[in-house]
Formats: C-alpha cells, structure tokens, sequence
C-alpha cells in the first residue's frame, strides 16, 4: 500500500499512468522472505500491471536483455530507476522524472500526504460488507472502540523476518492503552493473525472483543480503521488502518522501535500526532 500510494501520487504530480510492477510477487521465496502475492484488488483502484516490455529498460532488467530491446526499441532508452535509501523522506521525490521505477518500501505519509483524497478513494474496499460483520460494525460504531492489532505469523515462524522486525511485548500493549487514555466506557477489539494467542496473552480491565472471521484481512484494515483510537503494531497492516481512520480525535499509539534496534521516531513513519509508547 506505502509503494503504491508513493507512485500514484508522483503519477498525480506529473499527470500520467501509474504501471505496476508485479513480477517480483510471482517469484517464489523459498524461505528467504515472506511470500506475498497482489491482494490491492479488494479496493477501488484501477491497476495496470507493466508489461515486459515496458519494465525491460530499467536497471532491474538484464544488461543483456535491455541491449536487445534498445535495438528494436531504441525511442524508448531514456528511463530511469530510483532506489529509496533507508527508511528516510528523500525530499526530492517529486523532481524524479515521470519515467521513473520505484524501488524501496516509501513508508512515510510525506510521499503522498498531499493527495490523500485520491489515495483515500482508491484504498475503499469495492465490495459490500458480509452481512455477518455488520453486528461487530455496529458494536464498534457505538462506542468508544480502541482496536489493538498484534503482528505474529511471519515475524514469528520466519527467522529473517523475526530478526529484522521483532515482536511488540504484552507489556507494549497494555502500556499503550493506559496512555490513550480511554477509560471511560472504553471497548477493546483485538485483532490479529494469532487470535489464539491473543485470547491467552493479552487480557485487560476493559471489555475486550477478539475479532475473529473468515472473511479476509481487508475487513479487518476496515474495521480497526472505524474504531476510535488505535494502537498499532510495528507493522503497515495497523498503520494503514490508523491512517484510514478519519476520527478527527483519534489517537494513535505505535511501539518505540519499528524494526529491531531502530526507533520509530527516527524514521519519518508517523504522521503529526501519533505517538510512540
């Protein structure tokens, strides 16, 4: 979602299409990373999906490959790669030519902050919700509702992923909802790849709600994004649900390091207002 909204709005800036490139999805990981495959298909946005051709002139493609193609396709060598350095705002995003490849996470809300509107109609889920879910919508409509989102899975079972991003504590959460400070008639909702665990390791003097349905993690991005305060894990699955949340007086709290021995508050990931606990 971060590499998407960093290329619409350069492709907004400079008035031409957004192409995506999807080739890497369909490589297999074979243990070395997580496996993911394009699931931006349950929003609104159109995608239109780069070509073989039109990705052979970039620095990803073969010297070999790219030689063939600027013989028969010689008007078309003037492209460009920009790899994103660290998980910094590189301030001169936006002079980046309009045939640039994207290369990096683009994790920061400067990248796109000035055309959240659009971004914000593209991430709307197109389909109805299921009608078993309106129950908990209601629920958390009705009241003062802090969702608490709990990483695991990957950062669990995958030593690399494990390593470089670590777990949020029992300690993290508990902490964070002392401090967004939702004490009266405050209801919990917990949402997680490992609700299991959850239901055993974290429990609370609020009512809590463990949200648990087999209708897709885009319902659950929905519904964390309709509660009214959030605390996230250090992941972009809760922060894209925080950021989706228009409560003018939400709170959101994230966890001090986003990735093992690296603070959150030195990387340019949280908007105005959000705070680390």
């Amino acid at each position: 979602m971060f590499q998407y909204a960093a290329g619409k709005a350069l492709s907004l800036h400079h008035n031409v299409p957004l192409l995506l490139d999807k080739s890497h999805l369909e490589k297999t990981a074979n243990g070395a990373y997580t496996q993911r495959h394009f699931e931006l298909d349950c929003f609104s946005l159109e995608p239109h999906f780069a070509n073989e051709k039109e990705l052979m002139f970039f620095e990803e493609r073969s010297n070999k490959l790219k030689r063939v193609a600027l013989r028969i396709f010689p008007n078309l060598s003037s492209k460009a790669t920009f790899y994103e350095s660290g998980h910094l705002f590189y301030r001169n995003f936006f002079r980046l030519p309009s045939n640039t490849y994207l290369k990096g996470f683009w994790q920061s809300e400067k990248y796109f902050v000035d055309y959240e509107s659009a971004i914000r109609r593209d991430f709307m889920i197109k389909e109805n919700m299921p009608e078993e879910l309106k129950p908990l919508e209601e629920k958390i409509r009705d009241s003062n509702s802090v969702s608490i989102h709990v990483r695991r899975g990957d950062y669990v079972t995958l030593k690399n992923a494990s390593e470089f991003h670590g777990l949020c504590s029992v300690e993290y959460y508990h902490s964070a909802v002392e401090s967004i400070d939702a004490k009266e008639n405050a209801e919990l909702f917990i949402f997680s790849d490992d609700i299991e665990w959850c239901r055993q390791n974290l429990k609370f003097s609020f009512p809590v709600t463990y949200v648990s349905h087999s209708f897709g993690s885009a319902w659950d991005m929905y519904l964390m994004s309709l509660c009214s305060h959030n605390i996230i894990a250090n992941s972009s699955f809760s922060w894209w649900a925080a950021w989706l949340n228009t409560n003018p007086n939400k709170k959101v709290i994230a966890p001090q390091y986003w990735f093992t021995g690296k603070k959150t508050q030195e990387l340019d990931l949280l908007p105005n207002g959000w705070m680390v606990k």
